[in-house]
């Protein structure tokens, strides 16, 4: 039998290490946070296409225009499956800028924070909810 001390320890350790092991949004893992004086995260995103690789495939690749609509590539000049808007995105400016995702009535806002590698996490707090995502210039196949 488990003395209470022993399992209330268990507990502690295993609910502190978890937590460490979900933190990937910070200075102290290397990342930096985009955003700073003026429009750091505007200009990073703007006339850029994200992709995010999921396995083998693209999981999503959207363009961010300049006008604020944001554009699923799909298979580019398809006439069956072609690039076409999605919804929309905004960015704040600052040093607590954030990027907000409208698709319909959903909307999503995220930090972004640039690693080691140079790809791209979005994350909510401490959070990475999309890991690892490259911005190509233009609009784009991430291919």
């Amino acid at each position: 039998m488990i003395k209470p001390i022993i399992s209330v320890s268990i507990f502690l350790l295993a609910s502190v290490a978890g937590e460490a092991m979900a933190i990937n949004c910070s200075v102290s893992n290397g990342y930096s946070r985009v955003a700073g004086d003026g429009d750091v995260l505007k200009t990073t995103l703007k006339g850029k296409t994200a992709c995010k690789l999921t396995g083998n495939d693209w999981e999503w690749q959207e363009y961010h225009d300049a006008d604020g609509t944001l554009i699923d590539w799909k298979k580019g000049s398809d006439l069956v499956d072609g690039t076409s808007p999605v919804g929309t995105w905004s960015a704040t400016d600052g040093n607590g800028a954030q990027v907000t995702y409208t698709y319909g009535a959903q909307s999503y806002t995220y930090e972004v924070w640039k690693t080691k590698l140079g790809l791209y996490d979005f994350c909510t707090g401490a959070i990475a909810k999309v890991r690892g995502a490259s911005l190509l210039d233009g609009q784009d196949s991430c291919d």
